[in-house]
């Protein structure tokens, strides 16, 4: 099965988005804010605090279309009242608020959909939103290669990009295109050094379609293995359930009956105690490896995010594992169940 739009790949759009606004707070606050006094230009202090406020409970997820909502005029308010053009960046973030507030709430990975039974909570974003992005999108970025390629701006990336989104409107070639536009988004926002270009990029994060990228082809059923009383590793399970929408990953604590069975004694004293996954040939996978593994079966941005982790040498990625390990108990505490609460249908996909 293909992957769908999921919570927790939305989540991680919403997040990004936040955090852009936080950073934007604390260098207008720091940077920017000094710079207009001494131009004689007074701002209240309290104006980046309500920004970055904003900015980080839409990240969290904590009442984000609320605080989305909330946004909407004060991002565009601040510009208007500091005199400052409406650039491609600041419209961009205006879209993606206004598109924010018609998603469904609670997706997995915010914190409003924390100790939700079912983790995914049927989560599904309406067709017409990604559909409008990308309209908006095209539209955008044909508009500003039209005007490199009229009177400013490097030139050379106005020729790249109407060569890009030619390829964009051919579905055989979109998710190349894409890639080559959000390259090119990042390029011309190193060049134009805009404070607020930070919202074309993310906006191509927001039309991304995790279709692009299939799962990696599994021989079998993926097998993870937790330990039962640690909740960080709870946690793990439970965004598995969420992103795993094909049904490929099966669940079992470590110690049960199927961990014996599948591993010799010899091979479990050697395992770590926190999660473990076998691969296509019934193979133990731990730490970093573990993880890439399956992050890489569920396709999307997750498999994304595991080639970019290989992209680190595997002792540094182990070192993070094994630290994050080490004070999961003390940190995120401990659970007394070894199996997460969760509908009947998900329970299914566990063994003792």
């Amino acid at each position: 099965m293909r992957p769908a739009r999921s919570g927790g790949q939305y989540s991680l759009v919403r997040a990004a988005v936040g955090l852009a606004l936080l950073g934007y707070a604390l260098c207008f606050a720091l940077v920017r804010r000094p710079a207009l006094e001494a131009e004689g230009v007074w701002i209240h202090p309290f104006v980046p605090v309500l920004l970055g406020g904003l900015g980080l409970a839409f990240a969290l997820g904590r009442f984000d279309r609320w605080a989305g909502l909330l946004l909407v005029p004060y991002w565009f308010g601040l510009h208007r009242a500091l005199d400052e053009e409406l650039g491609l960046g600041v419209l961009a973030i205006l879209v993606l608020l206004v598109l924010h507030a018609f998603l469904p709430r609670a997706p997995f990975g915010s914190w409003d959909a924390r100790g939700r039974v079912d983790p995914d909570g049927g989560w599904s974003a309406p067709a017409w939103i990604p559909a409008l992005a990308n309209v908006v999108l095209f539209s955008t970025l044909l508009l500003l290669s039209g005007m490199e390629l009229s009177w400013f701006g490097p030139g050379w990336l106005g020729v790249v990009r109407l060569v890009l989104l030619g390829l964009y409107l051919v579905p055989r070639t979109r998710a190349r295109a894409w890639g080559g536009l959000f390259v090119v988004s990042l390029v011309n926002w190193g060049l134009t050094r805009d404070p607020t270009g930070f919202g074309v990029p993310l906006l191509h994060l927001f039309v991304f379609d995790p279709v692009w990228v299939a799962p990696a082809r599994r021989a079998r059923p993926v097998r993870v293995f937790y330990d039962g009383s640690c909740a960080l590793c709870h946690g793990f399970v439970r965004f598995l359930l969420a992103e795993d929408r094909a049904g490929l990953v099966r669940f079992a604590p470590l110690g049960g009956p199927t961990f014996e069975r599948e591993l010799a004694p010899g091979a479990r004293a050697a395992l770590p105690d926190s999660v473990v996954v076998l691969d296509d040939e019934g193979r133990p996978l731990v730490r970093s490896q573990g993880v890439r593994h399956v992050l890489a079966s569920l396709g999307g941005a997750w498999r994304v995010l595991a080639v970019l982790q290989g992209l680190f040498p595997r002792f540094v990625r182990d070192l993070v594992y094994d630290t994050i390990a080490r004070v999961r108990k003390s940190v995120f505490g401990t659970k007394s169940e070894a199996c997460p609460l969760m509908p009947r249908e998900l329970g299914a996909r566990f063994d003792l």
